[in-house]
């Protein structure tokens, strides 16, 4: 086993950890698409920069497809939480003047 064999079983472990870790955290509904978004476009970006790969239009389109798709998982799961933290408040309110 030479040592990039061994550096790509290191980050392979890695990257299991860390899933891992991240799904126990969120939703896995969300978190899944989401990472598997990225992960697409790391490599894409990897592939330019590690191998000198061209990247094609399609790839580009591609790409930019899964950015504004991640983008929009994001704003709806910022307004899930802004509604959450509204409700919240909001019964709060409605406790503070119900105890008066």
């Amino acid at each position: 086993m030479n040592i990039i064999s061994g550096l790509g079983f290191v980050c392979y472990i890695g990257s299991f950890l860390l899933f891992t870790r991240i799904v126990v955290i969120f939703d896995l509904s969300y978190i899944f698409p989401l990472c598997t978004g990225v992960v697409q476009v790391i490599t894409l970006i990897a592939s330019y920069y590690i191998f000198k790969e061209k990247i094609s239009m399609y790839g580009i389109v591609g790409a930019s497809f899964i950015i504004i798709g991640v983008i929009i998982m994001n704003l709806k799961f910022l307004d899930k939480d802004k509604l959450n933290s509204i409700e919240i408040s909001t019964k709060t309110v409605q406790e503070l003047n119900s105890n008066r």
